[in-house]
């Protein structure tokens, strides 16, 4: 026997007006609902409550990990708080290459994504971009371990 709630949840989403669809007509509708959706983001993500602090940067070393040379660096997001992240660059390159963000999703952290992600990794290099793994909070080497 299987059970299954899909069709209740495609059901419930057709049905809810989404407050941030974008249906605007004009640059100027446009520019309101790109306001207001930024706007909505910062609060929902919290990045409203992210305190500024001096860029400090670190390039630590080069690891091989799952077949990829990835640089390990690290940045400061908050003050005193570090996050690191791997780096990783397609073979030719270009002065202006996009960066993509792939984070790592649950039980693991930067590392872990190369293994997992490793196809998708590697699909994103063919096609010219910068790819960054980072460790999320309390994820990879920024997991918090209480006493």
């Amino acid at each position: 026997m299987y059970y299954t709630s899909l069709d209740y949840y495609i059901k419930l989403f057709e049905s809810t007006k989404r407050e941030y669809a974008f249906e605007a007509e004009t640059k100027e509708e446009y520019q309101q609902w790109k306001t207001a959706l930024r706007r909505r983001l910062a609060q929902i993500s919290g990045i409203d409550r992210c305190q500024k602090c001096p860029e400090e940067h670190q390039y630590i070393r080069t690891d091989e990990v799952e077949g990829f040379s990835a640089e390990y660096h690290t940045i400061q997001t908050e003050p005193g708080i570090v996050m690191p992240f791997y780096l990783i660059w397609p073979d030719k390159v270009e002065k202006n290459h996009p960066i993509l963000m792939i984070p790592h999703g649950h039980g693991g952290g930067k590392r872990e994504s190369l293994g997992y992600q490793g196809k998708f990794i590697r699909e994103c290099l063919e096609q010219g971009f910068v790819v960054a793994c980072p460790d999320e909070r309390g994820s990879g080497d920024r997991r918090e371990f209480v006493e």
